[in-house]
């Protein structure tokens, strides 16, 4: 069976010679033949002069017999509606023009399409009828709408914010999400600029990092910016952004996600404000002194809960005696707003008075947009019992020192014991947080191990007072031991070389032949933590220090040297006091008390320490220690 039949006549009729060009047009005999689609074409007559294989398969199995070159096409019996809309279709070509309908035929969905054929002279010989079976299709059309209309009900009913913007940064798609976060709807958001939402401080960056996706120097990017609500409430969003590209890989535009993070932002800010700042009693004030935010410890200390002070000022309970003091230096924290000191009685809630020493820094929150205060208090009613007592009683030196030596004892132990619940709570926050997963987790341990550290510091400072309490009462001792100096000093250096941020390294230099030296070990990492902590500490920004040992057969000399801050001239004589500290230190973090306990030290082991410095220049610490062989 020839892939092509065709019917031709004796007669040169116009149907003949349709069919005989058929016929002869082999090209287009095996384009037609080797197409899925079925293919036939009908004379005048309305009936066959040619069908490819496709069709002829269809038909045979459909009624049961071949079609016929010259007969008319048949029809399935229980189809009469089928066959009305083919002759229809057919009609309508015979006439000249082209006809489309989509019938089914055994359960499929067929696109017919019948065309007109002319002969050479321009008349009308026959028609051909091309049809498609587009029952996948048009399933698949289905299926894809009702994913279309499923994944639209899922991107409407997410938390986050999905969008698309155009490569002028034009909102050309939002999801209903957009509306809760916002205030403004969908329809008057679209075909704005994504900048209009935008808080003023960010536009700029927004402008750029959007030119350079436009500019395809990024492909994505995740950053975190505040927009403006409808109702003026300023949020904070995390933005994640992916450039879209057409098949040409041209840029289209931008899409991507808006997560809101303002209650994240939100409980994350007071967690920081409290991590950092809070020693007891914590309050946030408005400027004009209005509280705004009262810790936990105040209920514990002073018998008030959360609650009964928002909205009050503080004034209204402090002493009238001090009253007018704290009010005028409130007053004054616009030209000293790093930090106040301040000591008042403050009314308990039982009507008693406490003692609080409080200590206020003013500050801009930028999570609220605006200068607050943050005051931290702590209950110094026994110390200051002890100062009374202790100003009653300086009658003589003799006197005066035992009192000193009870306070400083008393006082130490009493800020043990905070500093002690301080670090378990601190230790207990951080065993908890492994136990959960927040967005800001690391953040958050940072500053749990910030608290331990300070603890630490402040646990360090009350041994350091204590020692030399010890020292001056005359009740302590040394455990001396031979120690190898050289490898000693080095692991002192590496220990405070790997806490500067700033990158700087003490390096060492020996001089002389090393010899071991008999001295106390915890004594001696005192003297050289605190000498090698103090040069790097005054000499921030500047050359780092340096360190020599000086080994001779009379002594040890040990040089340290910075080149930073210096001494002023009129606190020489004073340095070595306790509690003294030079004028030009009073914004860098100390205590007063680390070189009088190594002066102590120093002189436990039979040592002389001195220094030479110029102001602004830098300074020379000596320390030289006899020989015991």
């Amino acid at each position: 069976m020839s892939k092509l039949r065709t019917h031709i006549s004796d007669t040169p009729s116009p149907e003949a010679a349709l069919s005989q060009a058929l016929l002869h047009n082999k090209l287009l005999e095996g384009i037609i033949d080797s197409n899925e689609d079925r293919i036939f074409a009908l004379d005048t007559n309305g009936c066959f002069i040619g069908f490819n294989h496709s069709f002829y398969e269809e038909y045979l199995k459909t009624l049961g017999k071949a079609p016929v070159i010259g007969e008319k096409p048949e029809y399935n019996e229980n189809t009469p509606g089928t066959s009305n809309t083919l002759t229809e279709a057919y009609e309508l070509a015979f006439k000249g023009m082209k006809a489309e309908r989509l019938v089914s035929i055994n359960n499929r969905q067929i696109l017919v399409q019948a065309t007109p054929l002319y002969s050479d002279a321009g008349k009308i010989g026959g028609i051909s009828v091309y049809s498609i079976d587009t029952t996948e299709t048009i399933e698949s059309r289905k299926k894809l709408k009702d994913s279309h209309q499923e994944f639209k009900r899922i991107i409407d009913n997410v938390s986050d914010i999905v969008f698309r913007t155009d490569t002028e940064g034009h909102l050309i798609y939002l999801n209903k999400a957009w509306e809760k976060i916002t205030g403004y709807t969908v329809a008057e958001s679209i075909g704005k600029s994504f900048v209009t939402f935008i808080q003023d401080i960010y536009i700029a960056e927004a402008h750029i990092l959007f030119t350079a996706f436009m500019k395809s120097e990024l492909e994505s990017s995740a950053h975190e910016v505040r927009i403006v609500a409808k109702n003026g409430d300023i949020k904070w969003i995390k933005v994640s952004v992916t450039v879209l590209n057409n098949e040409d890989r041209e840029i289209i535009g931008t899409s991507g996600i808006i997560t809101d993070l303002t209650e994240i932002k939100r409980n994350q800010h007071l967690y920081e404000l409290v991590s950092t700042n809070i020693e007891d009693i914590l309050l946030l004030l408005e400027t004009d002194g209005t509280i705004i935010y009262a810790g936990a410890a105040l209920q514990q200390h002073l018998g008030y809960t959360h609650e009964e002070l928002i909205g009050r000022k503080p004034f209204d309970f402090i002493h009238p005696d001090e009253r007018g003091l704290v009010v005028s230096r409130f007053h004054l924290l616009d030209e000293t707003p790093h930090n106040n000191y301040l000591l008042f009685r403050f009314q308990h809630i039982n009507g008693n008075y406490r003692w609080l020493e409080t200590h206020t820094k003013l500050l801009f929150d930028e999570f609220y947009h605006k200068t607050i205060i943050i005051a931290s208090s702590r209950i110094v009613d026994e110390r200051m019992e002890a100062e009374q007592k202790l100003l009653q009683s300086y009658q003589k030196e003799k006197e005066l020192n035992e009192l000193k030596s009870k306070f400083v004892s008393m006082a130490s132990h009493e800020f043990r014991t905070p500093m002690t619940s301080i670090k378990s709570s601190a230790e207990i926050a951080g065993m908890l947080l492994e136990r959960v997963h927040l967005p800001d987790k690391e953040k958050i341990i940072g500053f749990i191990r910030t608290i331990d550290q300070e603890v630490d510091r402040m646990s360090e400072l009350i041994d350091d007072i204590l020692n030399l309490d010890k020292i001056e009462s005359r009740d302590y001792f040394s455990n001396k031991e031979w120690l190898d100096m050289v490898t000693f000093t080095t692991d002192c250096i590496e220990r405070q070389n790997a806490k500067q941020k700033d990158g700087r390294e003490m390096k060492i230099e020996i001089v002389g032949k090393p010899e071991p030296v008999l001295a106390d070990d915890t004594q001696m990492r005192h003297i050289l933590d605190n000498l090698i902590s103090n040069a790097f500490k005054y000499s921030e920004g500047k050359k780092e220090p340096s360190l020599t040992l000086i080994f001779n057969e009379k002594e040890l000399q040990i040089h340290i040297k910075d080149h930073g801050i210096g001494i002023p001239a009129g606190d020489k004589d004073k340095v070595f006091n306790i509690f003294f500290r030079a004028r030009n230190t009073r914004d860098i973090v100390g205590s007063g008390v680390g070189l009088a306990l190594v002066e102590k030290f120093v002189s436990i082991h039979n040592g002389k320490i001195s220094f030479e410095s110029l102001e602004n220049i830098g300074t020379l610490f000596v320390l030289s220690f006899p020989s015991e062989k």
